[in-house]
């Protein structure tokens, strides 16, 4: 369950001038970087669809998930292969200040950790947000603070592949008494998002992503999964999330809505305990590649 390879980057770009940029910024930085990749790789005119080289496309491989185990259920358009979180929700930037968000890379989207650093670098010519302002990359560092790019060095030795089971065993936490959803959470249940999930359902979405991410990597996994024991919510304080985003895809505007928050239950153990701690690399629910599902345990 737990087999699955990720790197996580932490990313900085500085401010070329003063301007205003959107307080939700994973959706125009995952716009950035598709439009970036599919206008420096595309040999085919940008129609995906009729494409005779998705298998070997970076773009259709990055923004539109390539299972090598096809999952039982139907797919939506939400690729797997990756994670943006983007936490700094400032909206004024002076020229000089930094932007710093990260992107997870699972499985066979790790390779293509340089055509992703080149597509970033377009935000210095393109701009980010409807101003156009223009970042700057700056700094790449792994999940440890090590440093991979810098201005003028780049390190391959501080990419770190790790595996989740790795990071489970190295958070090193005995029981879980409190999650907190950091960023919106789109859980779905019986397909529509869920404002009141309890913790099966939680649980249950999780495992649904590991399940969709063991796919993705070749490895078999039982698709169904039943929590042993009720856990007991003791206490939670959430709220509904509305994120704004506009679809090049689509070309309309699109609201995008999630639960944000603090979960209090009773003591977690076991393998609850370790799917809930792989869900800090995961996220949780749907939209992940938009910024969504954030969590952490404690």
């Amino acid at each position: 369950m737990f087999q699955i390879r990720f790197v996580k980057l932490n990313i900085e770009m500085e401010a070329l001038q003063d301007g205003w940029l959107p307080k939700d910024k994973a959706s125009g930085i995952r716009g950035v970087l598709g439009q970036a990749l599919q206008e420096n790789t595309c040999v085919w005119d940008k129609q995906c669809e009729a494409c005779n080289f998705q298998k070997s496309c970076i773009f259709y491989n990055v923004f539109h998930s390539q299972f090598q185990i096809q999952p039982y259920f139907t797919l939506s358009n939400d690729s797997v292969g990756y994670i943006i979180d983007c936490w700094d929700k400032r909206e004024f930037y002076h020229a000089g200040e930094h932007l710093k968000f990260s992107i997870t890379l699972f499985g066979n989207t790790i390779p293509y950790f340089n055509p992703l650093l080149h597509a970033l670098s377009v935000i210095e010519l393109k701009g980010l947000g409807k101003h156009h302002i223009p970042l700057k990359l700056s700094c790449v560092k792994n999940r440890k603070g090590k440093p991979i790019l810098t201005e003028k060095t780049v390190d391959m030795g501080a990419f770190q592949i790790e595996v989740l089971s790795e990071y489970i065993q190295e958070r090193n936490q005995s029981e879980i008494h409190t999650i907190y959803l950091q960023s919106p959470c789109a859980i779905q249940v019986n397909h529509a998002i869920c404002f009141h999930p309890t913790m099966e359902q939680i649980v249950k979405n999780l495992v649904r992503k590991l399940y969709m991410l063991n796919c993705y990597e070749g490895n078999y996994m039982e698709p169904y999964y039943s929590v042993e024991k009720e856990i007991n919510i003791v206490s939670q304080d959430l709220q509904i999330k509305k994120v704004n985003r506009y679809s090049n895809h689509q070309k309309q505007s699109m609201q995008l809505k999630g639960i944000q928050g603090i979960i209090q239950t009773e003591a977690i153990t076991g393998e609850v305990k370790d799917i809930l701690l792989a869900g800090e690399i995961i996220h949780l629910g749907k939209n992940t590649s938009f910024g969504f599902g954030k969590i952490k345990v404690r």
